[in-house]
């Protein structure tokens, strides 16, 4: 027998006297003593009873000796990159948009103005008829994304009709969702959207209106907040939305004043509306410049824990449980894609525009012509050829990380792309932990 080379032994943040023993793979969470990281930490098996030794066994954290976990990685991922249950689409309606946000990585529509043409849309149509005959798709799931998506909205969701009535005359479920600076919603567009079964929609806020309107501004240098705010609520009133998602994006310029936005969007009865934080990256052209603003990656487990901490102390419901996963992207899925508003193909959304990224051009008959080597390149990414990646515990929590950010750093696909991984899981299970006590667990 030998221990699982996935098991993280991590400090208890709440009880000094323990440790955490998680499993990477299976989930498998145990608290332990001091002496017993230090006979897992020694392969030390004779001091564990025959019961304690199955129950470890059977949770993964102990395997026989002979097995090489590697090969149960490998098979989960690519079962998980070939699975073609869905096929999922995040289509850019316009690269235009109406703010120009100071991170923004798409240049706010400054660098990319296209927006799609009926010739376009005619040929995703039929892209999205052999894409889903030829895997035996069973879901057609598209995001509509931008640019700013509600621009030329009604042009885009009208041929939306198209779509819903193919997948409705051929036994296939159709769902979309929608990421919008919130700008310019309205009830009509909500009925419209519901109509195509929207069942996610975010929006970003980026702190109280002080901040908020320094960092997301319009093209005439109108702040954004009051319009963004009603947006909110717009979508939190509507009687067939639930609640959009808030998006708060994280860096040194407005950490401070996230924690009164919390406060604020408490007061303003605002907390069944799901809370997301993303960190705000300088990785691509577009903001390359704003990268003396973010995080560092060994900053982001403290920050994201605090905030998390202050936005269930203010009622929300924030999703902070760790779930395993061997594939860090839905990206990296066989039968995910990316279309730009011209009808060139890419798999990541942050890539658009970046002709090294390119991976071909939808046709006429819904084919994909030109396609190149970086398809090929991305698709092959497999990240037990990382010696990093491949001998890291972290591993099946995270997929190998981000395959953007291993280009910025690496100009390659296939080295580690390390992000809200290490120094965040140990957050997320200590989190778990707590309100696990005070729920009396």
């Amino acid at each position: 027998m030998k221990f699982s080379q996935y098991n993280l032994i991590i400090k208890n943040e709440y009880d000094e006297d323990s440790f955490v023993l998680f499993n990477s793979f299976t989930g498998a969470t145990f608290k332990i003593d001091s002496f017993v990281k230090q006979q897992i930490e020694n392969e030390d098996f004779e001091s564990f009873s025959e019961e304690i030794l199955k129950i470890y066994e059977s949770q993964g954290v102990l395997i026989a000796s002979h097995i090489d976990e590697q090969k149960y990685f490998e098979y989960s991922y690519q079962k998980s990159k070939f699975n073609n249950e869905v096929l999922n689409l995040t289509i850019l309606l316009t690269n235009a948009c109406n703010l120009r946000c100071v991170y923004c990585f798409q240049g706010a529509g400054d660098i990319h103005k296209d927006s799609l043409q009926t010739s376009t849309r005619e040929n995703i149509y039929q892209f999205i008829v052999k894409q889903t005959t030829e895997r035996k798709s069973k879901v057609v799931s598209i995001m509509l994304f931008g640019g700013e998506p509600l621009l030329n909205f009604k042009a885009n969701i009208e041929w939306l009709d198209k779509i819903k009535t193919f997948c409705e005359e051929n036994g296939k479920t159709f769902v979309t969702s929608m990421v919008t600076n919130g700008t310019l919603i309205t009830n009509e567009v909500l009925d419209l959207l519901k109509s195509y079964n929207c069942n996610y929609i975010q929006i970003t806020l980026d702190g109280t209106k002080e901040i908020h309107d320094t960092r997301r501004v319009a093209k005439n240098g109108k702040g954004s907040f009051d319009e963004v705010l009603r947006g909110i609520k717009t979508v939190y009133n509507h009687k067939d939305f639930n609640s959009p998602l808030i998006r708060i994006n994280i860096d040194k310029n407005n950490i401070g004043q996230t924690y009164n936005l919390l406060e604020y969007l408490k007061d303003e009865s605002l907390t069944k509306c799901g809370i997301d934080f993303g960190i705000v990256r300088g990785g691509t052209e577009a903001c390359a410049s704003y990268s003396g603003h973010c995080f560092v990656e060994s900053e982001i487990g403290d920050v994201l824990k605090d905030l998390w901490m202050k936005s269930i102390e203010c009622g929300f419901e924030v999703s902070y449980a760790l779930i395993p996963r061997t594939l860090h992207c839905g990206l990296y899925g066989d039968s995910a894609f990316t279309i730009a508003p011209n009808g060139d193909l890419y798999k990541c959304w942050e890539h658009v525009g970046d002709k090294q990224h390119l991976m071909g051009k939808i046709t006429s008959t819904g084919d994909v012509s030109d396609i190149t080597f970086a398809y090929f390149d991305w698709m092959s990414r497999n990240p037990l050829t990382s010696k990093k990646c491949s001998k890291c515990a972290y591993l099946p929590t995270c997929g190998g990380g981000c395959g953007s950010i291993s280009f910025e750093n690496e100009k390659t696909y296939h080295a580690e792309g390390c992000h809200r991984v290490i120094g965040v899981i140990e957050k997320q299970i200590n989190l778990q932990f707590e309100q696990q006590l005070k729920r009396g667990g």
